[in-house]
């Protein structure tokens, strides 16, 4: 009887010991946020408080699955024919290959590649068509090479990923568009997440959130944009943090047309216009991050352009850290100039 009890009071000890050291690591608070020391960023994902990102639908471990496989080797050899044949709440294992398609969602699934991102390629040809639409309560896109490649038409514009409804999230996905955006989320109560998502060589924006859409935008490398890496317009209210905004045509990052959004402890540098511009009533808080090597102003704001910009880095811009016209007013502190 002696003996158990002494096994039982190790494995307490043993217990606490544990529970000590997670709540004494560096950066962890009790109440669940971490200080980054411009930003408190709520939750704590991946051991590195990265943030809380939305409802994720991860695929659960012994739910309903099909595989697709360009070659034979699976129940379907496109991804819209198993869209077509599965019930919501199911997992498409996409395998490797190319997939000649425009895929619309109508119903909540995961569609994941299963294999080296790069060997799992949906390209769209088709006129007048997104590669991926959706239109479902919740679609998550993961390890998936994405492209658009229907030629410029910017009278019939179409993206290389649409969200027309619910809540879309996009995992360590690779996508371009020649068409508009790659990424484009409109509508009043549209909202995602878009994690370590390469995004390149857009004929237009990079990622374009409109008319009320929300969303996090967290880890992506956007670059090469024919337009702005990230447009955000028409009352959209986007978080972009810890992504990078590279060598794009025109300006970094567009906040326009009472557009808002935090954009939080981002690198955007030597894009061809002003790092980041503020025009016609867009009122985005930039908080931390890094803004240089732009050709022109690191911050312009102009045409009823206002917002806050907050403990930033705008040193090293072809043209200065701002430009703010006339009638415009920025709430500015702790910026390096």
């Amino acid at each position: 009887m002696k003996s158990w009890r002494g096994i039982g009071l190790i494995v307490c000890c043993f217990t606490i010991a544990l529970v000590t050291l997670a709540f004494a690591r560096p950066g962890y608070q009790a109440n669940g946020s971490a200080d980054h020391g411009r930003v408190v960023v709520a939750g704590d994902k991946w051991g590195d408080n990265q943030g809380t990102v939305g409802p994720t639908p991860v695929p659960v471990p012994g739910g309903p699955s099909v595989i697709v496989s360009a070659t034979g080797n699976g129940q379907y050899t496109t991804i819209s024919a198993a869209l077509v044949a599965v019930q919501p709440g199911t997992t498409i294992l996409v395998r490797p290959g190319q997939y000649n398609e425009a895929v619309a969602i109508n119903k909540s699934v995961s569609i994941v590649g299963d294999g080296p991102r790069d060997q799992i390629v949906v390209v769209n040809t088709i006129p007048s068509s997104n590669t991926f639409e959706m239109n479902a309560d919740q679609v998550l896109l993961r390890n998936l090479t994405i492209r658009l490649n229907i030629g410029t038409n910017e009278e019939n514009c179409h993206n290389a990923i649409q969200n027309l409804r619910g809540y879309l999230t996009v995992q360590d996905c690779d996508v371009t568009g020649d068409s508009c955006a790659a990424i484009e989320s409109g509508n009043e109560g549209t909202s995602g997440t878009f994690q370590r998502v390469r995004v390149h060589d857009s004929n237009m924006a990079g990622f374009l959130f409109r008319d009320g859409a929300a969303g996090t935008v967290d880890d992506c490398e956007i670059t090469n944009s024919r337009y702005a890496g990230i447009e955000i317009r028409a009352n959209a209210n986007p978080t972009v943090t810890r992504c990078r905004v590279l060598n794009g045509r025109q300006c970094g990052i567009l906040v326009g047309t009472q557009g808002r959004g935090m954009l939080i402890d981002n690198e955007v540098r030597a894009n061809g216009g002003a790092g980041i511009e503020i025009r016609e009533g867009g009122n985005p808080t930039i908080r931390g991050g890094v803004v240089s090597g732009n050709v022109y102003q690191g911050i312009w704001v102009y045409r009823g352009g206002t917002g806050t910009v907050q403990n930033c880095d705008l040193r090293g811009n072809g043209r200065g850290a701002w430009l703010i016209q006339d009638g415009c007013t920025v709430n500015a502190s702790g910026n390096l100039e």
